[in-house]
């Protein structure tokens, strides 16, 4: 019975093409623990066109950084204006029952039921 390619990957030192691809990507960006991250770069030195796939993996993956960078950080007004809108929301003697029955006591903030 012949092993399974998961198997393989970990018992195996060589790696196979699919073996090599499915790791490739975790090794570009630095994820792989030593042993494979040795085991990829032995293939890769005698494996050109993986070392290009490689090196392009890695550009992408520097140019997803920066788009991300550049996005800048997220506005706090839709939280605000949700919470708000929390807030605004009444609580009638109707939604305290359904919480209670659904098994929760947390359906309102601390404030009088009308």
């Amino acid at each position: 019975m012949p092993k399974s390619n998961v198997a393989r990957t970990w018992c195996d030192p060589a790696l196979g093409d699919a073996e090599l691809e499915l790791l490739l990507p975790w090794y570009a960006i630095g994820a792989l623990e030593e042993a494979d991250t040795r085991r990829i770069a032995v293939a890769l030195a005698s494996n050109p066109e993986r070392v290009r796939e490689s090196a392009m993996i890695r550009r992408e993956q520097t140019a997803v950084l920066d788009a991300a960078e550049q996005l800048g950080k997220p506005s706090l007004r839709p939280l605000v204006a949700l919470f708000a809108a929390i807030d605004a929301e009444s609580v009638t003697p109707a939604k305290v029952v359904a919480f209670k029955l659904a098994g929760t006591t947390r359906y309102a903030p601390a404030r009088k039921i009308r």
